[in-house]
This record gives structure tokens, sequence and C-alpha cells, in this order.
């Protein structure tokens, strides 16, 4: 496991939207190596942990309430995200189907 130097944490703002702003409502969580390497990153939605991205694959937190991680704003948030750092991967995160899909749970990422 690579350890983390330091963490930093800005708001989603969109660009594949055409939405003006998520209103803080949407956080990313970035984590560092020694490097200042981003080696993780974390999505929260509302407050809560929704989705990490770590290793190119994205991690989705079933360990809430399903309506909670999947509601249309959170869906949202997510996909924003993954467009704009997943996108690299040439996958298409069009909607809830293909975030999961493409995703593993976070207890896979724990093992």
């Amino acid at each position: 496991m690579e350890k983390i130097n330091f963490t930093d944490e800005a708001a989603l703002l969109p660009k594949f939207t055409s939405q003006k702003s998520f209103y803080n409502k949407a956080i990313i969580k970035r984590y560092y190596n020694k490097d200042n390497i981003i080696i993780k990153y974390e999505l929260y939605s509302y407050n809560t942990l929704v989705l990490i991205l770590k290793n190119n694959n994205i991690y989705l937190n079933y360990n809430i309430k399903e309506k909670d991680l999947f509601s249309h704003t959170t869906v949202k948030h997510m996909k924003e995200f993954l467009k704009q750092k997943y996108y690299i991967h040439k996958k298409d995160i069009n909607n809830k189907k293909d975030i999961i899909k493409n995703s593993k749970s976070i207890k896979e990422m724990e093992k």
C-alpha cells in the first residue's frame, strides 16, 4: 500500500454539462504520495462518500443506501466526475447502468 503524503479537496466544477454549478454539493478529495502524484480520488456528494477512483478503477460505496448512492443528483455528480477523471480510458459513462458496469464495490478495494 502506497503511503499518503498529503490530501486536499475542491468542489467539483461542471465541464461536461450545461449546469453552471453544483453549489459545493460535490467535493473531490485528492490523495498524494511523497512525489506529489495523485494516487486516489474520493468523490463526496452531499457530504457522503459515493465513489473512489484509484489505480484506474472505480469503486462505489455500497455501504450507504442505494437510494442515496443513485439519487438523480448524485448520479449527475458521478457522471461529471468520471467524465473529467476517467475519460482517458475511453469508457463512456452516460448513466447509472454505465457507472455500475464499470465499477467495483469499495469493499473490493479494501482487500
